[in-house]
């Protein structure tokens, strides 16, 4: 269940358009990340399959809170440079974002 306390991981995945995958990378590295520093949102991972589902790329964000996710996810959306951000990465893109949350990331341990 969804408590205010709890850290909450938000879950973002899609399939990168095989020619659009350089274009794709430099939007996340140079245009994504740092309005996602701005409104405090924490990256977690980034993961693009080679193997499979080809480029297809999951991000995970950490949260401390449900309430510091809405927060920083409206404070991230009112920043204006969203709005031509998605309008360039939406073109590399194939189908629509998924967009989940998560109540745990669990690592793996180092040995059994």
């Amino acid at each position: 269940m969804l408590g205010s306390a709890s850290p909450i991981y938000e879950v973002v995945s899609g399939q990168i358009l095989l020619g659009k995958r350089e274009e794709f990378t430099n939007l996340h590295q140079n245009i994504l990340l740092p309005m996602v520093h701005e409104a405090g949102i924490e990256p977690v991972l980034m993961l693009v399959t080679e193997v499979g589902q080809y480029a297809h790329f999951m991000n995970i964000y950490r949260y401390p809170s449900l309430e510091e996710y809405g927060k920083r996810s409206d404070d991230f959306m009112k920043n204006k440079r969203v709005s031509d951000f998605f309008a360039h990465m939406i073109q590399c893109v194939d189908g629509s974002l998924k967009v989940e949350l998560a109540l745990d990331l669990l690592p793996f341990p180092l040995s059994l």
